[in-house]
């Protein structure tokens, strides 16, 4: 990843793009094919990967990885300065070749509200205002065919979070995007930050997971609630003081969540969370089976939200029998 970001910067730096190129087949090649500036072709294929409805290992589908290839370069924070003229002059580049592209709108405001949303945490109110203000009339033009996709839902939601809406709004979109298409992860994840742009309404999260649920239920069983739970879940830190209980999760919906997940995304399931929140809920079995599955790759940044420091050793020991409890 790293080394396709430098070659797209150097592209763009120095003009130089090749003359001769194979056609872009796979969602994996976006980027390189963005920093190159062959618009038409990408265009193209994520109307192909939106027809198909295809899904990677992990239960995304293919147009959702194919917007997460897009636009980044070497820094990917959209605070930094030597982030944001490249992102801007790239994006602004596709606009001006594809005026009446929803994808290339699409794509414009997500990094717009991106940026808005680091910038807001420093205070640069001005910056922000002007890059919603763009954001929101990018969403507008493109509304017509954009409001099918789902990802352009999601987008709509990541815009409406940094904008500061009421939250009646936010709950109108959020019911509008599960009506077009409730499958997709994406606008469920950028439904949770926009819910709670500073993370402090915990009850939020799990009113989302439910409510994801409930929306696909009938192909996916309950696994949206640990994929939701999954994609946003460090974005609620106070979450963790008190993880289960009224307006929080639910351990057995939540273990049953994530078992499902294993057998059928086997790729999208996250030992580290299962783990962490079985230790929390005093399942001693799960905890175990999930720090073994997690093996060597242990991320012990995922158990700190959820128990401090310690809490890795501490769940760990607990779970082979050496200690009394995960908070002992």
């Amino acid at each position: 990843m790293i080394r396709a970001a430098a070659l797209a910067v150097a592209l763009l730096s120095a003009g130089a793009f090749p003359s001769v190129h194979a056609e872009i087949s796979d969602v994996k090649d976006v980027h390189a094919a963005f920093a190159a500036q062959r618009y038409d072709e990408i265009e193209a294929l994520y109307d192909k990967v939106l027809r198909e409805r295809r899904r990677a290992a992990d239960g995304r589908f293919q147009s959702e990885v194919f917007l997460g290839n897009l636009p980044w370069y070497s820094d990917d924070d959209p605070a930094s300065e030597s982030y944001w003229p490249k992102v801007d002059a790239a994006t602004a580049a596709w606009l001006a070749h594809s005026p009446g592209s929803p994808l290339a709108a699409m794509v414009r405001a997500h990094v717009l509200a991106r940026r808005g949303n680091r910038l807001s945490a420093i205070g640069r109110w001005k910056e922000v205002d002007a890059l919603v203000a763009e954001a929101r009339r990018l969403l507008a033009g493109a509304r017509e065919q954009g409001k099918r996709d789902a990802n352009w839902h999601a987008v709509r939601l990541r815009v409406l979070g940094v904008e500061g809406v009421p939250r009646e709004d936010v709950l109108d979109a959020i019911h509008a995007a599960a009506a077009v298409d409730p499958y997709p992860l994406r606008p469920w994840q950028f439904a949770a930050l926009a819910l709670s742009p500073d993370g402090r309404s915990t009850g939020d999260l799990p009113w989302l997971m439910r409510l994801a649920v409930e929306r696909t239920r009938t192909t996916e069983g309950t696994t949206m609630y640990a994929r939701v739970l999954a994609s946003a879940y460090w974005h609620f830190p106070h979450l963790a003081a008190h993880p289960f209980g009224h307006d929080a999760l639910d351990w057995n919906v939540a273990h049953r969540s994530f078992t499902e997940l294993k057998q059928r995304y086997p790729e999208g399931y996250e030992p580290n969370l299962h783990g962490a929140l079985a230790c929390l809920a005093g399942d001693r079995a799960v905890t175990a089976a999930a720090l073994a599955q997690a093996g060597a790759y242990a991320r012990e940044d995922v158990w700190k939200i959820w128990g401090g420091d310690k809490h890795l050793a501490r769940c760990r020991a607990w779970s082979t029998g050496e200690a009394q409890g995960p908070r002992a």
